[in-house]
């Protein structure tokens, strides 16, 4: 049995970070040392998190697993030890760093809709979505890296959130299809005489090309809307906001494996990510 403490417990939270939240894994490599394995421990809850609907299909099931997060971070919060090595680093670095755990809990609340809709009905829902999801990790982060008088979070960090989250949804866009779901709204999908059904069936692979450009021009659009910051950012908020690094990679990558072909999960190389992470991070330019 792994020791939740520990060098065991600590290895086992850095294997969730790097395994399910790798982007925001490398971003923390690049932190103090002090605050590393807080921002892992984050990083490691939200992959923990945001992974169960990918292999859980029932809302039943899938509710029992994030009811036993609500519940486990609420005991960790606390100081209880829950005996899980990702939920009591996780509760560590809430009480170390004063964190709201209303980010926390909501980011539950917001992978728990996903077992009850197949598509958020509109732009404003996927808005919501990203802000509870990404946005509340990049607020995590950027608040355990400016310390107790950090304030309240710069508008940056929410534009981030929707910047790296509509490029994910690009990315991952096969295999969150391949589940029966779909994150393009379905106000978009109407406008294209679209369901959920037909576009899962890859029958009108133009149109699914078309609304997936769409969303990367969003995607875009935010970042460069965060960019400049990021050159001028103090470091805490710089630190923070790495992960947007990737935006342009994951849409450029996606698009050259055939935007139109919904059956292909194409991949950012290894290399490419760390690089453009270190750069971002060493240059303040993506």
């Amino acid at each position: 049995m792994v020791r939740s403490g520990g060098a065991d417990g600590d290895e086992v939270v850095r294997v969730a970070a790097r395994a399910y939240e790798r982007d925001r894994y490398l971003a923390a490599l690049l932190a103090p040392r002090t605050l590393q394995p807080d921002l892992i421990a984050l990083a490691a809850f939200g992959g923990e998190v945001a992974r169960i609907p990918a292999f859980v299909s029932e809302p039943m099931m899938g509710e029992v697993r994030l009811r036993w997060w609500r519940d486990a971070l609420a005991a960790a919060a606390t100081g209880d030890s829950t005996g899980h090595p990702v939920a009591d680093a996780a509760g560590a670095a809430v009480r170390r760093h004063r964190l709201p755990t209303g980010l926390l809990e909501g980011y539950i609340e917001a992978t728990a809709r996903r077992f009850y809709e197949t598509a958020p009905a509109d732009d404003d829902v996927l808005r919501s979505f990203l802000a509870d999801t990404e946005g509340a990790l990049f607020a995590l982060t950027w608040r355990v890296l400016a310390g107790a008088e950090g304030g309240s979070e710069p508008e940056p960090l929410a534009m981030a959130g929707q910047a790296y989250g509509l490029a994910r949804l690009v990315h991952e866009f096969p295999a969150v299809l391949a589940q029966g779901r779909t994150l393009i709204p379905r106000s978009r999908l109407n406008n294209r005489g679209l369901g959920v059904e037909a576009l899962c069936s890859g029958v009108r692979p133009h149109d699914t090309a078309a609304l997936l450009a769409e969303v990367a021009a969003d995607a875009r659009r935010n970042l460069a809307a965060v960019a400049p910051t990021l050159s001028r950012a103090a470091r805490p908020l710089r630190t923070a906001l790495l992960p947007i690094a990737l935006v342009e990679p994951y849409l450029r990558f996606q698009q050259r494996g055939n935007l139109n072909r919904p059956d292909r999960t194409a991949d950012v190389s290894p290399l490419t990510r760390v690089w453009r992470i270190w750069w971002a991070h060493r240059t303040g330019r993506i």
